[in-house]
């Protein structure tokens, strides 16, 4: 999900045709450590199944800085971890991670 429409002042429109970057983890086969040459920013959304969502979000936000994004070890790494938490608590009250 883009954060910025196209035409933002937010976004460098010079840059937009030039794709993302994905380095390999180096430990991992076949996960992403980072991402560079981000010029349109977005946000993935991770849905649980209707059963078990209980209307509560979190956001991770991943680290790096202005040239690169670590989202393997920093971001979609968490994504199982949180999901499988979800499953196994099913009221309102904050899980403890």
């Amino acid at each position: 999900m883009p954060l910025f429409p196209r035409r933002s002042p937010y976004l460098k429109a010079d840059k937009l045709h030039v794709p993302e970057a994905y380095n390999m983890s180096k430990t991992v086969h076949g996960r992403i450590g980072s991402i560079v040459s981000i010029h349109n920013p977005s946000i993935e959304v991770h849905m649980v199944e209707k059963g078990i969502n209980t209307g509560t979000a979190v956001i991770v936000i991943a680290g790096g800085g202005h040239r690169t994004l670590n989202v393997g070890s920093e971001g979609a790494d968490f994504v199982p971890f949180l999901q499988l938490r979800n499953q196994h608590h099913h009221s309102s009250e904050p899980v403890a991670c």
